[in-house]
C-alpha cells in the first residue's frame, strides 16, 4: 500500500512539474535596437524599414516570443509607432521597449567630529601624531 502511494506522489510531481515548466529567455540583452540616430539594428546587424519581419524570421524569432526594443533615452515616438506596426502586421505580438538604465551614486563627505562649522574637519587619517620629546639631558 506504501509502495503504491509513493509512486502515485512521484507519477503527480512529475505530471505537475512537466505541466508547469515555463523556459524564459534572456530578457537582459535586446533582440532589437532603435539607435539615437533612427537606425534598426537585428542582433547588431542593420535592417532597413520594411524588411523587420524578414530579419526577423532570418533570426530564428518566433511569433510567440517575447521581442526586446531597446529605444535610446530620448525616443521617437512615431519611428516606435511604425516599428510596433511592422511588427505586429508580420505577426510578431509581444513586443516590449526597454531602456538602457544607468546608475551612479555619489558619497558626499563625511563631517567628522570636533569641526567647526562651516569648515570641514581634517579627516583622522591625515592627522598627525603628536611627538613628545624631552629635552637632552632631562628623563
Amino acid at each position: 500500500m506504501r509502495g503504491v502511494v509513493c509512486v502515485l506522489v512521484f507519477l503527480m510531481g512529475l505530471a505537475m512539474g512537466c505541466v508547469s515548466h515555463r523556459v524564459i529567455e534572456d530578457t537582459r540583452k535586446p533582440e532589437l535596437e532603435i539607435t539615437e540616430f533612427g537606425i534598426l539594428l537585428v542582433n547588431g546587424e542593420r535592417v532597413e524599414r520594411g524588411r523587420l519581419v524578414k530579419a526577423m524570421k532570418r533570426a530564428g524569432f518566433t511569433y510567440d516570443q517575447e521581442v526586446n526594443i531597446l529605444v535610446p533615452d530620448r525616443p521617437d515616438r512615431q519611428l516606435m509607432k511604425s516599428v510596433t506596426g511592422e511588427l505586429v502586421r508580420g505577426g510578431y505580438k509581444r513586443h516590449v521597449f526597454v531602456k538602457n538604465r544607468r546608475a551612479m551614486s555619489d558619497l558626499p563627505p563625511t563631517v567628522q567630529p570636533g569641526a567647526a562649522k562651516g569648515k570641514p574637519a581634517v579627516p583622522t587619517s591625515a592627522r598627525q601624531p603628536v611627538r613628545r620629546t624631552t629635552p637632552a639631558g632631562r628623563r
